[in-house]
């Protein structure tokens, strides 16, 4: 990757990514429904290219790494959850109703739309007919194959606008827009999805779309779909024509069958086209639109980005509120952090206040990460820095990159990144902790125009974080109350008890002197007293004990057990007991 591509990657951000209006209206209206199911869900999100790139996005951050393919959107729905799912369609809507593509009207997201929907399923039918095992994949390679024009339209996007203006398509936009941005669309889309890190071709069917025939020759099934079903999607019509040849070279299908598989297609993606309110591109078509976009007024776009902060800050919370484990809260920040802000790495430190330190907390991050403790001290962390001087601050501070301390460092080594930003969590005048995110130099710029929001977000997450804090807290005065209740009504028990067995145990005594001392039962008066004072202990142990205290390990001495068992057994009224079948009945109580 060359620097000028390096940049791109880094300016890549696929929460920015436009959606159809009409699909986010559905997806919106299904996620806040009683009757919700992951099956109406999916077939909402695999309408849309940049809907579905916001739920792989999210599918594949390191909370889910134990799912290593998701291919399938209903299955890739299931994992995030309801929630996640949820926090991705408020988000969407927020940045979709206050975003510059809202405001361009130029034309080119209807073709975009159009044909992304065409490839797909043009992809999936070449799937079925070539028995390809996976046709939800096909189908998704070819909703994303043109994702990175959106990726350049939002980077540049009155360059972009002007470029689609000058003609061309295919491999000959792919080279003008690689000389003029460092990078083509098919390009940047690999680029993006490999970002991703699916266990799949998908990335490199994107990639290599506008490569020539022979060389995707003996390349995966999934990547020549995908080549194929991007030129019979076009709107040239001259490459479509060349792209019946190209199916009789890569799955020998003949030209016909091609055009039956087209035209069934077409009505398909026709009638869905108009159901969502997407108008129809005529062939050959480019679908730019006009030239130069319309100029926005600079304070009616700082009012609609304000709004769209607070719209994207409260859709998360709203979400938060409804969750009852502090666990839980920490994880669905962790997603947030990624959703919105493109920080998929994060690790917290909860304030002790007893201590005056930072203890780190392991949520869905690095498990290392317990074992940090760090003091609230001046100079000894970022980490304690950002929540001494109550800001935002990150490791690529003019002077500070060069202080940094040994726990700073392992902290950015935890998150796999450059450098770390920590967050001071603050709510109500209360000192929640700290949370730290992955940054690398690249996004610095990216992520330092999102301190505002970034703020706004981490004192309602630090609120939510308190909240549950404080009913962790309600919970144990409870269970304190309960112990201290059981405790007294504990010595209570053992006191009454106690007066019985005293007076027990002095009859014992009466009756061993008024039987004299030759008499032969005193050995089971002897017996009879040890065993009441061994209760009188065991009562006296209780008082002191809670419900939740355990009895310590110990040493039994089976052997005086079984003899007294025998003195106990040994009354003539009895059956003889030997020592054999004494054993063998300890024994099998032990077992049981």
């Amino acid at each position: 990757m060359n620097d000028a591509q390096g940049k791109l990657a880094a300016a890549l951000d696929v929460s920015s990514l436009p959606s159809i209006p009409h699909v986010l209206l559905q997806f919106l209206e299904a996620c806040n429904s009683t009757e919700v199911s992951f099956e109406r869900l999916t077939a909402i999100v695999e309408r849309d290219a940049g809907l579905s790139s916001k739920v792989i996005a999210a599918a594949n951050t390191p909370v889910y790494a134990q799912w290593t393919e998701l291919k399938e959107f209903n299955r890739v729905l299931v994992v995030l959850g309801l929630n996640t799912v949820k926090t991705i369609a408020i988000t969407s809507a927020a940045q979709q109703f206050f975003s510059r593509f809202a405001q361009g009207g130029d034309g080119f997201l209807d073709g975009f739309w159009y044909r992304s929907l065409m490839c797909a399923h043009v992809a999936r039918e070449l799937a079925r007919l070539t028995a390809y095992d996976s046709l939800d994949e096909a189908y998704l390679a070819g909703l994303l194959h043109r994702i990175g024009q959106l990726a350049l339209r939002q980077i540049f996007p009155r360059e972009h606008l002007q470029l689609l203006a000058e003609g061309g398509s295919g491999a000959t936009l792919e080279l003008r827009e690689r000389e003029r941005f460092g990078a083509g669309h098919a390009e940047l889309g690999g680029m993006l999805i490999d970002s991703w890190q699916l266990q799949s071709f998908l990335a490199d069917a994107v990639r290599f779309q506008h490569e020539s025939v022979v060389a995707v020759m003996d390349a995966p099934p999934l990547v020549k779909a995908v080549y194929l079903a991007s030129h019979l999607s076009t709107d040239q019509e001259g490459e479509r024509a060349a792209a019946f040849a190209q199916a009789d070279q890569l799955f020998g299908l003949s030209q016909s069958l091609v055009e039956d598989l087209l035209e069934e297609v077409q009505g398909n993606v026709c009638r869905a086209a108009e159901g969502m309110g997407i108008p129809i591109p005529p062939l050959g078509a480019p679908g730019q639109g006009d030239a130069a976009a319309p100029e926005v007024d600079p304070l009616q776009l700082e009012l609609a980005e304000r709004v769209r902060d607070f719209a994207l800050v409260n859709g998360a919370v709203q979400q938060l509120g409804k969750l009852d484990s502090l666990d839980a809260v920490l994880a669905a920040i962790h997603q947030d952090l990624g959703i919105l802000f493109g920080l998929s790495r994060s690790l917290f430190f909860v304030y002790i206040p007893e201590q005056d330190r930072l203890q780190g907390v392991h949520a869905g991050g690095a498990s290392l990460v317990d074992e940090l403790s760090i003091p609230l001290t001046e100079g000894r962390s970022l980490v304690a820095m950002a929540l001494r001087q109550r800001r935002p601050v990150h490791s690529f501070e003019a002077g500070l990159t060069e202080r940094l301390t040994v726990v700073d460092r392992q902290v950015a080594r935890m998150l796999e990144h450059d450098g770390i930003l920590c967050l001071p969590l603050l709510a109500d005048g209360l000192t929640v902790g700290t949370l730290v995110a992955g940054i690398d130099r690249a996004r610095l710029e990216h992520h330092s125009r999102q301190l505002s929001l970034l703020v706004l977000f981490g004192a309602e997450a630090a609120g939510a974080i308190a909240r549950q804090q404080a009913m962790v807290e309600t919970e144990r005065r409870i269970i304190d109350n309960e112990r201290s209740l059981y405790e007294t009504r504990t010595r209570m028990l053992v006191h009454e008890a106690s007066n019985p067995l005293a007076i027990v145990n002095n009859y014992l005594h009466v009756l061993g002197m008024k039987l004299g001392d030759e008499h032969p039962v005193h050995e089971e008066l002897g017996i009879l007293k040890e065993e009441i004072e061994r209760v009188g202990h065991i009562l006296l142990r209780m008082r002191d004990l809670s419900r939740e205290d355990e009895q310590e390990p110990g040493v039994v001495d089976v052997n005086a057990l079984i003899r007294d068992l025998l003195r106990c057994f040994a009354h003539p009224c009895s059956r003889p007991i030997t020592s054999r079948r004494a054993w063998t009945w300890m024994s099998t109580w032990r077992r049981s």
